[in-house]
């Protein structure tokens, strides 16, 4: 039998506040290793908070971590290409 190390999908929110039928609260509470990053209540362009939050739970995870993010587009209406990079956090 394989066993399966811990690990956790963190789900970063775009700028808006909570939605209930928004596919990323949908996946969260599909996913019983989900933790959303906490950032609801921070003004939308506080930048060094939100990364703060990230690193607040990704530091909190357990085993590796998997983040989910996704905003529509840049600031100048192009759309953003997705790319996956591993990241280490050390303690």
């Amino acid at each position: 039998m394989m066993f399966r190390e811990p690990s956790t999908t963190v789900i970063v929110p775009g700028l808006r506040r909570h939605v209930d039928d928004h596919w990323q609260t949908r996946l969260a509470a599909r996913l019983s290793d989900a933790v959303v990053v906490p950032s609801f209540d921070r003004p939308k362009h506080d930048l060094a908070g939100r990364v703060a939050d990230l690193h607040q739970v990704v530091s909190e995870a357990a085993g590796p971590v998997t983040i989910v993010a996704f905003e529509a587009s840049a600031e100048d209406g192009s759309p953003l290409h997705v790319t996956t990079v591993p990241v280490t956090v050390a303690p």
